[in-house]
């Protein structure tokens, strides 16, 4: 159950919280983080004060995890599906116009989000004092109980999450640089492989600002934008791909 404890900023999570164990679309195992009902509700209520800024700061770059409505206080996002579709156009219609494709990711991205970031992040956009101290209330209660930043699992900690993640779309957009996110995953077009070699650096350092470090593994410079769209439906292609960092 949720309570609101003396000296406390706000309801606080008290019930059990499960960890369930899901195949990464990569390979592996990760754990998802399941609260009771009512936690998860007491959760996603922190979301109500900061929910309409993040929907405003999200330009047309990023794709997943929009709230489109509330059903039983719980945010409902718009089906992935759909959102994927319009992904996949938009990067159709950037890679044509491209000659060289960068693709990068987080490495450990939701744990890696902790309360300090995530509040800088949220007085950057405007968000209530009294709302960031119930959001780093919550996270910090959660680390006691052993989850590390955002916990993987609950929709609430995928619209948090963006909060972190628009940071990077902010500064490619400033630089004017064509790129499209799918949560961590970002892809960025360019003329040609000094101007994307810049853009990522630029990105790296934004993340790095925030406390986001990449996955090597996932950063890589794509010479055949074409190629690189015929297999990027559901995964980021290793077609004609050398590894930047």
């Amino acid at each position: 159950m949720v309570r609101d404890r003396p000296g406390s900023s706000g309801p606080r999570p008290e019930g059990p919280i499960g960890l369930d164990p899901a195949p990464r679309p990569g390979g592996g195992v990760r754990s998802l983080v399941r609260l009771t009902p009512a936690d998860e509700r007491g959760y996603a209520a922190l979301l109500h004060r900061v929910a309409p800024l993040l929907g405003a700061t999200l330009g047309p770059q990023t794709h997943a995890n929009r709230i489109v409505g509330w059903n039983g206080g719980l945010p409902v996002l718009e089906p992935w599906r759909e959102a994927r579709r319009r992904w996949r156009a938009e990067a159709r219609r950037l890679a044509l116009g491209a000659r060289v494709v960068v693709t990068a990711d987080i490495h450990d991205c939701y744990p890696s989000i902790g309360p300090g970031p995530l509040s800088h992040r949220l007085r950057a956009l405007g968000a209530p004092a009294r709302a960031i101290d119930e959001i780093e209330a919550w996270l910090r209660i959660l680390a006691d109980r052993g989850i590390r930043g955002l916990p993987v699992g609950p929709v609430t900690s995928a619209v948090l999450a963006e909060a972190v993640l628009v940071a990077g779309d902010q500064v490619l957009r400033s630089a004017g640089v064509p790129h499209v996110r799918w949560v961590d995953d970002v892809v960025i077009f360019a003329e040609h492989r000094r101007q994307a070699v810049a853009a990522l650096d630029t990105l790296l350092e934004a993340w790095g600002d925030v406390g986001l470090a990449p996955n090597d593994a996932k950063t890589g410079l794509h010479t055949d934008p074409i190629a690189w769209l015929s297999e990027a439906g559901g995964r980021t292609s290793l077609a004609d791909h050398r590894t930047l960092r």
